[in-house]
């Protein structure tokens, strides 16, 4: 009974420590999300950085193989894998 009461101590003591870790990084969390909510409030939300935001990109496709179909891509591919396993079966 008294290994069971000093594990039992054992125990609340490490909970205890690890609730004041949570304590500290819950603050920290608070504080960060306190100060990124400060700088989003800086930002400028005219119609111009409005369109920039909702936009940011132009994509483009360019198509320099010109492969009517994939499966002459994937032959050599597969025939290389087929061999490889190959080796392991032999063995």
């Amino acid at each position: 009974m008294a290994d069971g009461s000093r594990k039992l101590a054992e125990g609340g003591t490490k909970l205890t420590s690890g609730l004041e870790d949570l304590q500290t990084g819950l603050a920290s969390l608070g504080q960060g999300l306190g100060n990124a909510s400060d700088q989003l409030k800086s930002v400028s939300t005219e119609s111009k950085n409005a369109e920039i935001l909702s936009n940011p990109l132009n994509l483009s496709k360019t198509d320099n193989d010109q492969v009517p179909v994939n499966g002459i891509a994937i032959a050599p591919y597969m025939i290389s894998v087929a061999l490889f396993l190959q080796q392991y079966q032999q063995i």
